[in-house]
């Protein structure tokens, strides 16, 4: 499961902050209400708006009774994608506006209907 958390600060700044970023906490296991404990982390990349690509950690929390993992995802980051929110938001945008394409046509198509 993944936790959605605004950390307030641009992917770069993340990114370069590594493992000490300011990650939350959660209270209790989202499956079984029980205490979460730190699990490491996890790497993903990303993709911003300006084609940068980085390589940010994504924290890890296991719960001791139920052994489910939960991750604290970055708000700028939609779950189980590379591009930024930023990014896709603004191909779509481009796309259902002006007919314009700033990726191919598939992926465009592709994240109009995960959104729909």
């Amino acid at each position: 499961m993944q936790i959605i958390h605004d950390f307030k600060i641009p992917v770069k700044k993340y990114s370069e902050l590594g493992q000490n970023n300011n990650f939350p906490h959660p209270e209790e296991c989202p499956h079984c209400h029980d205490k979460l404990h730190k699990h490491g982390f996890y790497h993903r990349y990303v993709i911003t708006i300006d084609g940068k690509c980085f390589w940010i950690l994504i924290r890890r929390y296991k719960c001791q009774h139920c052994g489910k993992t939960v991750s604290i995802l970055p708000a700028f980051l939609f779950p189980k994608f590379q591009r930024s929110l930023n990014y896709i938001i603004c191909c779509m945008k481009e796309y259902l506006l002006q007919k314009k394409l700033i990726l191919y046509k598939q992926a465009v198509y592709f994240y109009l209907h995960r959104f729909t």
